[in-house]
């Protein structure tokens, strides 16, 4: 009887350390746990650039040079076009710019106005954010995960102590079964 008493009380103690186990791992799961994602988008008042060849083929990866009427010789800004041939644009004040598009010997120069009532301040409301975290979402699969561990650590520990419970064949003063 005392010996079925010590495989329980085993059974039982390693029932809970795994438990104990398992909720420690629980409480870093969150830090060591899936990645989640950040997506920004902002309306804003923007022009798209798209530039293809005389067949109609983008311009991919052209070189696009823009410039200000303050300052006709200093590109403001440097960009490079998509696959598709086009890159976005956002004017920041009013004036006249002009487009410089080039690769491999073909380009084209292109010139745009832009009204006070066109041009987009970072306080105007044309900048207007939204962020959405998914880190929420990567939670309930951290939270099953941690659930099916601690409930395989239960279910081994009763298993080891159920194997306690059944008769012990009879052994022989040598250790043998008879």
């Amino acid at each position: 009887m005392s010996r079925r008493n010590t495989w329980q009380r085993r059974g039982f103690g390693t029932a809970i350390a795994a438990v104990g186990a398992v909720a420690a791992l629980g409480s870093i799961a969150p830090r060591v746990g899936a990645h989640g994602a950040e997506i920004r988008l902002e309306r804003i008042r923007a022009y798209t650039l798209e530039a293809t060849y005389d067949s109609g083929e983008p311009m991919a990866g052209a070189q696009v040079s823009v410039f200000h009427s303050d300052d006709p010789r200093t590109a403001v800004l440097t960009a490079t076009t998509d696959e598709a041939g086009r890159w976005l644009w956002v004017a920041d004040r009013p004036g006249t710019w002009t487009f410089q598009v080039r690769q491999a010997g073909h380009g084209s120069v292109t010139r745009l106005e832009v009204s006070p009532q066109e041009a987009a301040e970072p306080h105007d409301s044309a900048f207007e954010t939204t962020a959405a975290r998914t880190a929420s979402a990567a939670a309930l699969p951290r939270w099953i995960a941690l659930g099916s561990v601690i409930w395989g650590a239960i279910g081994t520990a009763l298993f080891f102590a159920r194997s306690a419970e059944r008769p012990q064949p009879p052994r022989s003063q040598n250790g043998s079964v008879s």
